[in-house]
């Protein structure tokens, strides 16, 4: 029998397997899926290298830049099929939904929304309050949020801000209750094959690095696979990606704040506008900012993440003490972790005691 032959029946045999996978055992409450069974699939994507279906996004930005200004300009960009900055061909057209707490959908959102030349039949906007008066958690509306996507098709969701969506007893600065909100979010985000961008605030406290000014734990950052960023950079406003674990290639957009006429509207609309020809495409906005990012992996992420809640609000905590503290969960070097420390900024006092023990402490965001 011939070695094509054999490779015959065994591609037949992947191509009924992928048809009619097994389904996973379950032991317990435990669900088991044999590797031969799992489905290869591409990413797919609704701005190449830079929007993915199937994944959360965290936006980050200064006060003032524009963040809710940009992601409308997206948003218009989908509803009606036109082109992102940089591309040739026009994007699929795609309905969106809209969560917004703190701007008002008939003054703010609405109006930039259709300065922004959008469709305004394919956009929803979710009301952060839910019926009856109760808090809105995401995580916890994630089957009602399941039924309005299959009947309406989003392509996109925006979660503006992305942290007043969460618990009241939600500590912020706590990597277990980041991770904790993150993670059904991001599971539901992926069975949904559906993109998602939550925006967050940037410290000002140029002094530490942009993976470092995401306001709160550092999980926000670490936990998705592409974060973007927007800032101010030599009096122009720039946007592009800080963090891409899917994704590959540089890339900054420049662009401004415009004030746009509206049909029906007495005063105009803010509006983000692409300039043309400012598309850098050998640099990152990392770089312009002069906030280089060190590629760590899991274990140098996961023990920023643990330097972070063992300081977070301001506390102080004994040098050592916090070592033991990361070197219980991360197998990762003493010297190594007083590396990750200095990148973060962390500030150290000498104690007057026998041992000569230090205090760490995290400067206070600015």
């Amino acid at each position: 029998m011939t070695r094509g032959y054999l490779n015959g029946i065994e591609e037949s045999r992947s191509n009924l397997r992928a048809l009619n996978p097994k389904p996973p055992k379950k032991y317990g409450r435990l669900k088991v899926t044999n590797g031969a069974d799992v489905t290869r699939k591409d990413y797919e994507w609704i701005w190449p290298q830079m929007l993915a279906k199937g994944e959360l996004h965290i936006f980050s930005g200064e006060g003032g830049v524009g963040k809710t200004q940009v992601m409308l300009n997206l948003a218009a960009t989908i509803t009606t099929g036109g082109r992102f900055p940089n591309m040739g061909a026009p994007c699929d057209t795609g309905t969106v939904l809209y969560i917004s707490s703190e701007d008002d959908a008939e003054k703010t959102l609405m109006p930039r929304f259709d300065a922004c030349g959008g469709y305004d039949e394919s956009i929803d906007i979710l009301d952060s309050q839910l019926i009856g008066g109760g808090k809105f958690v995401l995580s916890e509306v994630l089957d009602e949020l399941s039924e309005l996507v299959f009947d309406r098709g989003y392509k996109l969701i925006v979660v503006d801000p992305i942290t007043v969506l969460l618990p009241e007893q939600f500590d912020n600065n706590s990597v277990t209750d980041v991770r904790r909100q993150l993670h059904p979010i991001m599971q539901w985000v992926n069975r949904m094959n559906i993109a998602m961008v939550g925006i967050a605030h940037l410290t000002k406290n140029s002094q530490n690095k942009i993976q470092h000014r995401t306001l709160g734990s550092g999980a926000w950052v670490h936990a998705p696979r592409i974060a973007w960023a927007a800032a101010e950079h030599d009096g122009e406003l720039i946007f592009g990606k800080f963090k891409q674990n899917i994704t590959k290639g540089k890339g900054v957009y420049k662009f401004t704040i415009e004030e746009r006429l509206v049909d029906g509207m007495k005063e105009p609309r803010a509006c983000t506008k692409w300039l043309e020809d400012s598309y850098i495409s050998d640099q990152s906005i990392n770089e312009l900012l002069d906030m280089p990012v060190t590629a760590r992996g899991d274990h140098g992420n996961r023990a920023i993440e643990m330097i972070q809640d063992k300081l977070r609000n301001g506390s102080f905590a004994k040098k050592q003490e916090v070592i033991a503290y990361v070197q219980g969960e991360v197998d990762i070097s003493e010297r190594q972790i007083e590396r990750l420390a200095k990148d973060l900024n962390v500030q150290t006092k000498r104690l007057n005691d026998a041992h000569g023990s230090h205090l760490w402490s995290l400067p206070a965001p600015t």
